[in-house]
């Protein structure tokens, strides 16, 4: 468990994207609100206003949102700041949503890449029976307010819809909400259309696992694989452009070519054994963070089931599939073939 201190740090470092905050912008305008007064007076800074591509600290953020509910009187603002997302408010993260392969990978693309939006929240994909829940995690009680919370997973919600826009469409199961029950909830039962608990033990969203492994119709794995390459530069730049981080952001973008300790060095404009000093600095090696990018690419390639397993080894640097496979069962206890793909 954390103590103080330590979340009160998290708090005060957390930043949030900056097209959160233009978002309630213009959900205050089209209320008639100020809301750049309110920004003021929450303390965010004016550059934010100015500049919707920078961070937005999160501290302030939350202060906003307490005001701009207060102002409205309305406890369930998040849910109307959700009509206000559109498909190219957060740029690439919305658009490899859209063209993965399946609903189960765009969650795991967005789990994956979520501190680009906020990290204020940690995310987790997980398998209960027959159904897949997204967990949302916030870093204290209060941080990120509730109506924030709405809006995320509102905001989800209608992103989910537009990923399979045709019958039978993709509806939540249920929603848990930590949050009191609003005297608005029945716009709660409106927005996602299942039944919602309030005053639970924890928040999530839970879908039918059937309706996640439906292929998307606009799935383009070429092209969900060009976006993962931008996000994970992004995230490395957001993470403090950690050595670690770069060259992990550097492996997903060239595992295929067959990457070597040298070339990524090279790639980042040091030396071998620099490279080497600076990971070890960090608790880590590169051998390491191959076989972590390794794990993740195998199982991404596995679920899509879009290469036999010969061409997956292949991807990922190994000679063969008997390699291949002994490393796939160290990561997972289970071989290829078992966890879901057919060797061609």
């Amino acid at each position: 468990m954390q103590n103080r201190s330590a979340i009160d740090k998290r708090i005060r470092n957390a930043t949030t994207a900056g097209a959160w905050l233009q978002v309630l912008m213009r959900t205050l305008a089209a209320r008639g609100h100020d809301g750049a007064r309110l920004a003021h007076e929450a303390g965010v800074p004016a550059r934010n206003l100015r500049r919707p591509s920078e961070r937005v600290p999160q501290i302030a953020m939350t202060r906003l949102w307490k005001l701009a509910v207060k102002a409205t009187n309305d406890p369930c603002l998040g849910l109307e700041v959700a009509r206000y997302v559109t498909g190219s408010t957060f740029g690439a993260l919305t658009h490899v949503a859209f063209v993965s392969p399946t609903l189960e990978d765009a969650f795991r693309r967005i789990v994956r890449f979520q501190r680009l939006m906020t990290d204020a929240l940690a995310l987790d994909l997980i398998q209960v029976g027959e159904r897949y829940r997204l967990t949302i995690q916030p870093i204290a009680p209060g941080h990120p307010p509730a109506e924030e919370i709405d809006a995320f997973l509102a905001t989800w919600v209608r992103v989910t819809r537009g990923l399979a826009p045709t019958q039978p469409y993709v509806e939540p199961l249920r929603v848990h909400r930590r949050r009191v029950r609003p005297a608005c909830a029945v716009q709660f039962e409106k927005v996602f259309r299942a039944p919602i608990q309030f005053r639970a033990t924890e928040d999530f969203i839970e879908y039918d696992r059937s309706d996640c492994k439906r292929t998307l119709p606009d799935s383009n794995l070429q092209l969900a694989q060009q976006y993962d390459q931008i996000l994970a530069r992004q995230a490395a730049e957001l993470a403090g452009a950690s050595v670690s981080d770069k060259v992990r952001a550097l492996l997903f973008e060239v595992m295929a070519d067959g990457p070597t300790e040298s070339a990524i060095a090279r790639r980042m404009c040091m030396s071998k054994s620099l490279l080497k000093a600076s990971l070890a600095g960090e608790s880590t090696t590169y051998r390491a963070i191959l076989e972590e990018v390794r794990a993740t690419l195998a199982r991404r390639y596995l679920q899509e089931q879009t290469y036999p397993i010969k061409e997956i080894a292949f991807l990922l640097g190994y000679a063969g599939t008997s390699t291949f496979n002994r490393a796939f069962k160290r990561w997972t206890g289970a071989t290829p073939r078992c966890y879901g793909a057919d060797d061609v």
